[in-house]
């Protein structure tokens, strides 16, 4: 009882310190509305990259003394960071939990695996993603000590350490798998699945796995959350973080492009070719009422979902802009907009 309240007490030192001043909020959100409801819970998209970046990958962990499973975490939170606009983020990381001081447990069966904060920051702007590396991997060095500690019992400001945390990282390394030292080949066990569903309460999940000599990525999404072509671009993001990783492990980590040729392409040329042919005798308020006469009765603006008339957003515009009026402002008076994204947003403009 002793020995267990000196482990607990020192446990819950380092988790306070390994979380003191964590403010962000590092949460992937969807970028588009699924269309429909599937019947899944839980939809799969996997990442495989080859033997060479494996490879390049597995000598960049050696030469910094870390595992290929540190390698994949950096990952991650590199896709995070980029993501969430933060150079400090938190997930969970599930672990064996098979290092509690408990006799005998190495010839335990059964399920001891945890989940713990990992914690992900950039120590400076121009930090390397070697650099990176390193510090990542004596962190986990350290947190291993104390994977047995429960995460309902961790804090950040008074607040639950599972309030923060959006999502979750496995690396898989089990017999079936390669592993951090190479197949195992003297495991002589076979595995045969029959049937499985997975489920977890996370609406988008991580892990990793080497299987042939190559690394593998799952991104395991909610689908009624995610659509599936927004888990093609965050696989993609994933896989050209991973390659500048195996390619160029001197080059910081804010230099990362998350971006491939063809997206970057549809950003910076497709996205911006607004290019339209419009009456140069009227001003946009005169073409907008144009539209209200010829199609009063069609949907105008669509927010989530919400949706206006041209003859609705005409009146609530028209209804703005005598109170603006009342008010004193005049032709080529600055009116400031305070708003999120909304109708209220577009009616403001046209009121304008």
């Amino acid at each position: 009882e002793w020995i267990e309240k000196i482990n607990k007490s020192k446990s819950k030192k380092f988790w306070d310190g390994y979380l003191e001043d964590y403010e962000s909020q590092a949460e992937i959100t969807p970028i588009e509305q699924v269309e429909t409801t599937p019947k899944e819970q839980v939809v799969d998209a996997d990442i495989i990259f080859d033997v060479d970046t494996t490879d390049k990958l597995s000598s960049l962990a050696k030469n910094c003394n870390a595992t290929i499973s540190t390698v994949a975490q950096l990952a991650v939170g590199i896709l995070l960071q980029k993501h969430c606009g933060t150079d400090d983020v938190l997930l969970g990381n599930v672990v064996s939990g098979r290092n509690v001081p408990l006799h005998g447990i190495e010839n335990a069966v059964g399920m001891f695996i945890n989940t713990v904060p990992l914690r992900i920051h950039a120590d400076r702007k121009d930090e390397t993603i070697e650099g990176m590396l390193r510090r990542l991997q004596n962190s986990n060095n350290e947190s291993v000590n104390y994977d047995h500690a429960a995460l309902g019992e961790m804090k950040i400001g008074g607040v639950n350490v599972s309030e923060y945390i959006k999502h979750l990282f496995v690396f898989e390394n089990y017999p079936g798998t390669d592993g951090d030292d190479g197949i195992q080949e003297s495991v002589s066990l076979e595995l045969e699945m029959l049937d499985a569903r997975e489920q977890t309460n996370y609406d988008l999940a991580f892990s990793a796995y080497i299987q042939d000599a190559k690394l593998v990525f799952k991104l395991s999404y909610n689908p009624r959350k995610f659509a599936e072509s927004n888990m093609h671009v965050m696989a993609s993001h994933l896989r050209v973080i991973i390659e500048q990783m195996a390619s160029e492990s001197a080059m910081s980590v804010g230099s990362i492009e998350i971006c491939d040729a063809k997206e970057r392409n549809i950003i910076l040329n497709e996205f911006n070719n607004t290019k339209a042919d419009y009456p140069s005798d009227k001003t946009i308020v005169e073409m907008f009422e144009d539209q209200v006469a010829k199609t009063p009765d069609n949907v105008a603006v669509v927010f989530e979902n919400e949706s206006l008339t041209y003859r609705e957003l005409n009146a609530k515009a028209n209804h703005l802009a005598y109170k603006l009026r009342e008010l004193g402002v005049k032709p080529d008076d600055f009116v400031a907009m305070l708003t999120e994204r909304s109708l209220e947003m577009i009616i403001g403009i046209y009121g304008i």
